[in-house]
């Protein structure tokens, strides 16, 4: 689960928890910059209660990431933003503009899922769009076992919101991640894993640029990331597909 981010992490010293200037001088080296084109750098948190509006609202205007010590969450969400700093910039980008059009105290669906992919995004992209059909359609059991080595050859799986990252210190049977859904061409899980990072990260940032995109949480789909083939012993069983609290079924999803 944690692969996306080992180029990033291994940035970082190994002989003490990261500091917000350590983790500055590494979005430095590697140019991470909102969608301003401001570069990022990771401050101490403001003094009055955290909002999620002031909060993006300082990214947006300043590139400044209020980033707390020793939080595994924020860490995850620094080593995120090196890692997809197009996604990262776009998703700011789109948080900043629908606060400009919302009603006051009324939060739109559309920030809400721009939250929830934020926080426990994935990006599933696959080769074959009949696989991608299958896991749109919460037909696990097919998809994760009787279709195990075509998953294998054909999709790929990253991890994108820094939350899920945190869950994943200690992952439990309901660990659900939210997926944007891309149709990628032939050959591209053959490419180095760096290259398919970086092509990710430009189609999901395209993707969320999009106004019209992510515009409520239905379109994201639902991954119970324990079933992807691999990434838990668990998965190793065909019983374990029987848990239908788990892999549950349910309508198609909007994703796209």
């Amino acid at each position: 689960m944690f692969e996306p981010l080992r180029v990033s992490a291994a940035s970082l010293s190994q002989s003490a928890w990261p500091s917000r200037a350590e983790l500055t001088d590494v979005a430095s080296f590697r140019a991470v910059s909102n969608a301003s084109g401001r570069a990022i750098t990771f401050c101490a948190p403001g003094t009055s209660e955290r909002s999620a509006a002031r909060y993006e609202r300082r990214i947006a205007d300043t590139g400044a990431v209020e980033h707390r010590d020793s939080s595994w969450h924020d860490l995850f969400n620094a080593l995120v933003w090196m890692t997809f700093p197009r996604s990262k910039a776009a998703l700011n980008r789109r948080h900043a503009a629908e606060l400009e059009r919302e009603t006051p105290g009324r939060r739109s669906v559309a920030r809400d899922a721009l939250t929830q992919f934020d926080e426990d995004g994935m990006v599933v992209v696959s080769e074959r769009a009949d696989l991608l059909d299958l896991l749109r359609g919460f037909q696990w059991r097919e998809l994760f076992w009787q279709r195990r080595a075509e998953v294998a050859a054909s999709m790929r799986w990253l991890v994108f919101g820094h939350a899920q990252y945190e869950k994943a210190l200690q992952p439990f049977v309901g660990l659900t991640a939210k997926a944007l859904t891309v149709k990628v061409t032939p050959g591209f899980c053959a490419e180095p894993g760096a290259h398919q990072i970086e092509q990710v990260d430009r189609i999901a940032a395209q993707i969320i640029a999009d106004a019209g995109a992510l515009s409520a949480p239905s379109v994201l789909a639902p991954v119970p990331v324990l079933g992807i083939p691999g990434w838990s012993t668990l998965s190793e069983h065909a019983s374990f597909y029987d848990d239908h609290s788990y892999f549950r079924s349910g309508r198609r999803c909007k994703a796209a």
